[in-house]
Order: C-alpha cells, then sequence, then structure tokens
C-alpha cells in the first residue's frame, strides 16, 4: 500500500483531546518547554509539526477508505483536534522567531550574544549548533556555492579531467555536503533559508560540464531545503529545474547516482507540495506539484524492465494517481498502471490493484476509468492465456491473485459486473 495511505503506527487513536499539544505516542505540551532555550524550543516544537502533519494526513487518507459511519465521525473528530494542534504549533513556532529576532536586533554586543547561556547551554548535544552560528554557515556555504559557478568545472568522470578540475570538484561536493549537515542537524535553518537562493545557488551545478556526483549532490540540497508547500512551488514554477530533473532521469544507468537523487527529490515534492482540497474525503483531488514532463519521465522509466528505478517509478506513479488522478490521466499513467497490473512485476501487482479499486470508490474518480476497456487491459494475462508456452503460468498465477482481490470487495465486484463481457 502506498505510503500515504498508512495509518500512523502507535496508539490507536490518531490523536487525543485536550489544550495541550498531545502526540500520538507520550504527550508534550507547552508547559514542558519552560526552561529550555528557545533554539531548544523550535526545534521541539518542528519536530512536533512534523508529527502532527502526519497524524494530519493520515486521519485524512483514512477517510477515503469505505468506514462505518460511527468510526468516520471518530476519525473526523480526531481531524479536527489535530488541525487545532497544528495551528497551535505554528503560532508558537512564530512567537519564539519575533522573539528571537529582537533580540538580535538589540545591542547587546556580539561576543556576549554568542557566549553560552548559564545552565541550558551545557545540556545541549556536542553536535548541536546554536541557531545563529547554524544560520550564518549556512549563509557562508552559499556564497561558496556562487563563487564556484564562474570555475567551469570539467566533469570528474570525463577523459578530459585535469587535477585542477578534480578537485574543484571535490571542493564543490564537499561544501554542499557541509551545507546539507547544517540543514539536518538545525531544522529551523531551513525555515530561514529561501528556496530561490537555494535553487539559485545550486542550479548551475546540475549541467553537462560538472560531474554527475556534483549533479546528485545538487539534487539532494535542494530536497534537504524543501519544508512546506510554498518552498516546492517555488521549484515548480522554475522550468529550468524541470528541464534538468528530465534530462537526469533520461540517463543511462551509468548514472545512478544522479538518477536516485532526481527521484528521490520528485518524491519528496510529492510528499511535501501536495495541496489538499477542503473537502479530505474526496480521493484523487488534490493537486500535485509536478510538471508533465517529469511525470511522463516517470512513465518512461516505469515503461523500461531493465531500468533498476522502475519499481520505485511504478510506486511513486500509483502514489500520484491517489493523489491527483487528473496529472496521470493527462500523462498516459493510468492506461500505463492498468498494463502494468497484467503485466508488470508480480510483487507490485497488489498495490496497484488496491491503488484502482480505491479510484473506483469515489464518482469523482470512477469517470477516468473506461467501463469494459480498462479491466480487459489489466487482465488480458487470463483473457489472452490461450497458446501461451509453460513461462505464462506465473504471470496467470499473478493475475489471478489480482482478481481475487477484486472481487473481495464490492468496488471490484462492481467493476467486474460492468465488464461482464470479461469476468
Amino acid at each position: 500500500m502506498p505510503s500515504h495511505l498508512n495509518i500512523p503506527a502507535g496508539n490507536a487513536s490518531l490523536g487525543t483531546t485536550g489544550s495541550s499539544i498531545t502526540a500520538v505516542e507520550g504527550t508534550l505540551s507547552f508547559t514542558e518547554l519552560e526552561g529550555k532555550d528557545q533554539a531548544e524550543q523550535l526545534e521541539i516544537l518542528i519536530t512536533q509539526l512534523s508529527l502532527e502533519e502526519r497524524i494530519r494526513e493520515g486521519a485524512e487518507n483514512f477517510l477515503n477508505m469505505d468506514l462505518a459511519e460511527s468510526l468516520r465521525l471518530q476519525v473526523q473528530s480526531e481531524l479536527e483536534i489535530s488541525k487545532k494542534k497544528i495551528e497551535a504549533i505554528k503560532k508558537r513556532i512564530e512567537a519564539i522567531s519575533k522573539s528571537k529576532a529582537k533580540q538580535t536586533n538589540s545591542a547587546i554586543p556580539t561576543k556576549r550574544r554568542m557566549a553560552p547561556q548559564e545552565g541550558g547551554k551545557d545540556s545541549i548535544d556536542k553536535g548541536a549548533e546554536d541557531f545563529r552560528t547554524a544560520l550564518h554557515n549556512a549563509s557562508i556555504h552559499l556564497k561558496e556555492l556562487a563563487s564556484l559557478t564562474s570555475h567551469g568545472i570539467t566533469p570528474a568522470s570525463s577523459s578530459n579531467a585535469t587535477p585542477n578540475s578534480m578537485e574543484a570538484d571535490r571542493q564543490l561536493i564537499e561544501t554542499i555536503s557541509k551545507l546539507i549537515d547544517i540543514l539536518q542537524r538545525n531544522l529551523r535553518v531551513r525555515y530561514d533559508l529561501k528556496s530561490t537562493d537555494v535553487l539559485r545557488a545550486v542550479l548551475p551545478f546540475l549541467g553537462d560540464r560538472y560531474s554527475k556526483q556534483a549533479r546528485a549532490a545538487a539534487y539532494r540540497l535542494v530536497r534537504h531545503s524543501l519544508v512546506d508547500a510554498e518552498s516546492v512551488k517555488v521549484l515548480n514554477e522554475n522550468e529550468s529545474l524541470d528541464w534538468y530533473i528530465v534530462k537526469s532521469l533520461n540517463r543511462d544507468n551509468k548514472h545512478s547516482v544522479e538518477k536516485e537523487q532526481a527521484v528521490k527529490l520528485i518524491r519528496t515534492m510529492v510528499e511535501i507540495g501536495k495541496i489538499h482540497p477542503d473537502t479530505p474525503s474526496s480521493a484523487g483531488t488534490a493537486v500535485v506539484p509536478l510538471s508533465e514532463p517529469i511525470v511522463r519521465a516517470l512513465i518512461a522509466i516505469a515503461e523500461q524492465p531493465e531500468d533498476p528505478f522502475r519499481l520505485i517509478c511504478i510506486e511513486t506513479l500509483a502514489e500520484i494517481l491517489l493523489i491527483d488522478i487528473d496529472l496521470v490521466s493527462r500523462t498516459g499513467g493510468i492506461r500505463l498502471l492498468l498494463h502494468l497490473l497484467g503485466d508488470g512485476p508480480p510483487e507490485l501487482s497488489p498495490l496497484i490493484a488496491a491503488t484502482f479499486l480505491h479510484i473506483v470508490d469515489s464518482p469523482r474518480t470512477r469517470i477516468y476509468l473506461r467501463v469494459g476497456m480498462d479491466l480487459e487491459l489489466a487482465l488480458a494475462a487470463v483473457t489472452d492465456a490461450y497458446g501461451k508456452g509453460p513461462e505464462h503460468a506465473d504471470r496467470m498465477r499473478s493475475c489471478i491473485k489480482v482478481i481475487q482481490s477484486m472481487l473481495r470487495t464490492w468496488s471490484g465486484m462492481s467493476l467486474g459486473i460492468s465488464s461482464s463481457t470479461t469476468v
């Protein structure tokens, strides 16, 4: 089952009531932030915000399923509680951020501001940086990246690579790695760095004159800089980035390190950037911030049996289908997934079948399937089995399992009745 359909692990309930912010596992309220410095408070709140957003997403996806009325009311109640918690956490983060900004602009000498505070600082782990120091270092690394764009690094893997170009390439990757390390250890820095600045700094390194390792590092930096739908929107509006991603996905398997990071960036954009409508119960009606060329590039990989990234691209297309069915329909992804249902990797057939059964459940998304035609395409492994050799037996067994799973649900039975010429 796609990851966004999973119910958050932990307590059976999706949340708990109360005025304080409470996680599924363990309890955290604003009163427990007392006695901690602002950097620690922000880190705790951002972590809790991420958890609550996952709980909200799980509840919204849970509502997409066929639930008993009493359970649906309970989930809706938990969803409202989670939304209130998210709003409260965001307000607290905003208040602390404003307070920190006032302190920074005060007349306290720089050395004194940077000195450890009594008590609280001594308990911070050695790896944790002061927020202001981390933000300052991140800005320095971004400026270093901007200065490296004028060096014209030759790909270290090319035949005419010189020791100087290889050293420059190593310096570039090292600078990007340092910046990523800061973003991983200081989540608050991600919110203060502008996505436009990060994209402007790394975009030149996605060109052909840089090595595949440098391009992979650039994609990785962009991925770690994403924090919300607004930051993903900045990427989606940049046509140059789309072009680079499509080109990376079209490269051969010698550039697997680069393709891997491009695919990871796409999956992060889908996870963070999707925009749900006001009615969470409407499956497939959200918007995924991906351009049609990128989705078509994923489809091209999914069509190649020998491509090592085929499985993850098929899973990604199935997830996008559940979120934004219109985008997948425009790019020809529905027909591909139907074909893969009967003639694709056997281990993914149950996942694809569950995806289409979920689509059939909603009148809004059911219209994208052609009754009598699409089902025949999916079940071709059985209907066209006459005359096939023994090597076709495994394909038939996989398709029969799909049919069995369909007939166990009302959606599958109704689809089979509508396509009575096939089933």
